[in-house]
């Protein structure tokens, strides 16, 4: 137990004890007191009773028959004057030793006593002149012998008031002083009881903790014992103390003491291991964090270990600790497996854009040469014409491989929280830095959520980082910022959407680029496919890529992209009203659904092929309202293929494009080309025109 704790309990006990014992004291002190009180109760019961009776003594010699009677009967009586004024004698003893004893049992009298003693000091002058004096006419001696009795009656009426007041005081100071005593003593005891609960409550507690920390002692021992990692813990020496199971399975012999000192044991059996080397560190009882590195074990195998030291002090001759080694073999090799994936997925998207922007030429190039064979020629044309076709075929398969490289055979979709990519791009941030520039991920809201395929997102996010970082660094003047953001926004048909802006303070885009032109078309600025692939994962998510400079200097770019939507079925599928739906072509199950969710929005029952076979299909046995179609659809055929066949069926058919490559669909004049994205509002704009003329159109109300 360390000594803080043992001290911290200790004075809990010594405090309880030492109150317990001062309090017995005091009440043994405070009961003696109690006790003494009732002798002095007894004694002021007896002194009260004493001076009643020397009152009521007082009262009686001073009242009628008594001190003043006998004198005055000794004036009218001469005849019985000897014994009247014997009598009066008497009462005047009497007087003066009832004043004595009221004057000892309360001195405070002694003023009103001394009054009244006057009055019978007269009395007595009178007396004695009245005994030597021989007159006998009580007319004659009255005169000379009178005595004012006023003083000495108002004195004794004093007196008895104050006795009283004297009484009731003295009876009410017992009394307090008694309960005074009383509830000490009943404080006391509860502070002893208190006391005692207290310490056997904490006794109790401490019983508690003790079985607390021995099961929590037995459970972490079993838990140590059966974790994963090998825990060792070093003694003061630098001695192994204890170990659990996956340290003796991995450490062996090293553990084991021996004549050698451990860090020669651990040279001897892993000679890997150098002085600058976390494990050596840590065996040394030095402090390490968590460090990995790659070891050849005793028994030849290579894993990598993650190593923690903990020791108990900073001192280097105490070298007490604990140390933890875990394998994280699987974790390492799985983590650099993800990032190969990552590299190589990112470079799959660059191959899809770069394959989709040649599949749409070509489908462009195939148009045009189709329409050049119907206008006939010379045999040498048409032999070039076909040439010109066969090389076509020869691109798309290349293209097409290239392309099931990219996207592994599938569209690959989920909904998504924007924070886990941007968790991930926070983490990558310090090896896409360069130089002093600095990286700065602001954190998503829990609720932003996206649909597509996240690690598509992140790679377009990585271009575009790459981009504005190269771009700083044609600046080295500036102390580049890059900053990567997310804010609610709104799609352009009104839904609810998320705008992931990134800014920098490099030199901002050409005018170029802003302009329109394709980033890889704009030779020596560096740009390359990181722009087409951020603008082709936008449009795959049914938001498009906006480009702009800041007025305080450098670049803005901003996707802004749909929130997450319901996820859909993969396979072609009817929505709506069967009659006379509309029909929507593309390859990319998310790209159709955004389609027909709008359309369906509009009131318009729609059908969604993901092949040109299907739409074929479609078209074929199937009276539709109008077409939509992407224009690279894959399998040799392009949306014009689909749309052409649609108006061979039906002439006067609606039909137009939707492409996030509107740029380079010019093959046909007739056919409208709208851009994914961004220009879905005028593609349901323009087809709600188009249905109004041909009189296929549900109006609105």
């Amino acid at each position: 137990m360390p000594f803080s704790q043992f001290l911290g309990k200790s004075i809990v006990w010594i405090a309880g004890a030492l109150w317990i014992l001062v309090s017995v004291v005091w009440l043994t002190v405070t009961s003696l007191q109690v006790r003494d009180i009732l002798p002095q109760e007894t004694a002021l019961r007896q002194t009260l009773l004493t001076a009643d009776e020397a009152l009521i003594e007082l009262n009686n010699q001073l009242g009628f028959g008594g001190f003043i009677h006998n004198f005055k009967n000794a004036v009218l009586r001469p005849a019985e004057k000897q014994s009247y004024l014997e009598a009066f004698q008497q009462n005047a003893l009497a007087i003066r030793r009832s004043s004595q004893q009221l004057l000892t049992y309360c001195p405070d009298l002694g003023l009103q006593i001394g009054a009244l003693l006057s009055t019978v000091q007269e009395y007595e002058d009178k007396a004695e002149f009245l005994a030597q004096t021989q007159l006998t006419g009580p007319l004659e001696i009255d005169p000379l012998v009178r005595v004012s009795d006023d003083n000495a009656i108002e004195a004794l009426l004093d007196i008895v008031h104050q006795s009283q007041v004297a009484t009731i005081q003295h009876a009410a100071e017992l009394d307090q002083r008694k309960t005074r005593l009383y509830g000490l003593s009943a404080l006391l005891l509860f502070g002893i009881i208190v006391t005692a609960l207290g310490l056997y409550a904490y006794a109790l507690l401490i019983v508690q903790r003790n079985r607390a920390n021995t099961e929590a002692i037995r459970l972490s021992a079993e838990t140590v014992e059966g974790m994963n990692a090998a825990i060792l813990r070093l003694d003061t020496d630098g001695e192994i103390e204890a170990s659990n199971k996956n340290a003796r399975k991995l450490f062996g012999d090293i553990l084991e003491p021996g004549s050698e000192p451990l860090i020669t044991r651990l040279m001897h059996s892993f000679p890997s291991v150098r002085s600058e080397d976390p494990l050596f560190r840590a065996f040394l009882g030095m402090s390490v964090d968590n460090e990995v590195g790659l070891y050849t074990l005793p028994d030849g195998s290579q894993r990598y270990l993650r190593i923690l030291g903990m020791p108990r002090s900073n001192d280097l001759e105490d070298r007490k600790g604990v140390i933890e080694v875990s394998d994280v073999t699987e974790k390492v090799v799985a983590d650099t497996l993800k990032e190969q994936n990552r590299n190589v997925l990112v470079l799959g998207q660059m191959a899809r854009g770069i394959v989709h922007d040649v599949r749409n030429i070509n489908a462009t190039m195939r148009f045009t040469l189709m329409a050049l064979a119907k206008r006939g020629g010379s045999e040498d044309a048409q032999g070039l014409i076909e040439n010109a076709n066969a090389a076509l075929s020869a691109s798309d398969q290349l293209t097409t491989r290239l392309l099931d490289f990219a996207t592994a055979g599938q569209e690959e979709m989920s909904t998504y929280p924007l924070s886990k990519v941007f968790d991930t791009l926070r983490s990558m941030s310090c090896g896409l830095s360069l130089g002093d520039t600095a990286i700065v991920i602001e954190p998503a809201s829990d609720t932003a959520c996206l649909s597509g395929n996240p690690d598509a997102l992140l790679a377009a996010l990585i271009n575009l980082v790459v981009n504005a970082r190269n771009a700083l660094s044609k600046v080295p003047e500036v102390q580049g910022e890059i900053r990567v953001s997310v804010v609610p926004g709104e799609t352009v048909i009104g839904h609810q959407g998320w705008k992931i802006c990134l800014v920098d303070n490099g030199p901002g885009f050409p005018d170029a680029i802003l302009a329109g032109a394709q980033p890889g078309r704009i030779k020596g600025e560096g740009y390359g496919l990181g722009l087409s692939i951020a603008r082709s994962v936008a449009a795959d998510m049914g938001g498009y890529m906006d480009l702009s400079n800041r007025p305080e200097g450098g670049a803005r770019v901003v996707l802004e992209l749909p929130a997450a939507l319901a996820d859909p079925d993969h396979d072609a599928e009817e929505t709506g009203d069967s009659a006379a739906p509309i029909l929507v072509v593309d390859d990319s199950h998310t790209s159709a659904w955004l389609v027909t969710r709008e359309l369906k929005a509009l009131g318009y029952p729609t059908l969604i092929a993901l092949t040109p076979q299907e739409a074929l299909t479609v078209i074929r046995g199937t009276a539709l309202r109008a077409v939509i179609s992407d224009l690279d659809l894959r399998d040799h055929m392009s949306g014009y293929d689909v749309l052409a066949a649609a108006q061979t069926v039906t002439a006067s058919l609606p039909v137009m494009l939707f492409t996030r490559t509107p740029e380079l669909a010019k093959g046909h004049p007739e056919v409208p080309v709208f851009g994914k994205g961004k220009d879905m509002k005028i593609l349901l704009t323009h087809l709600q025109a188009e249905l109004e003329k041909s009189g296929n159109a549900i109006l609105q109300e």
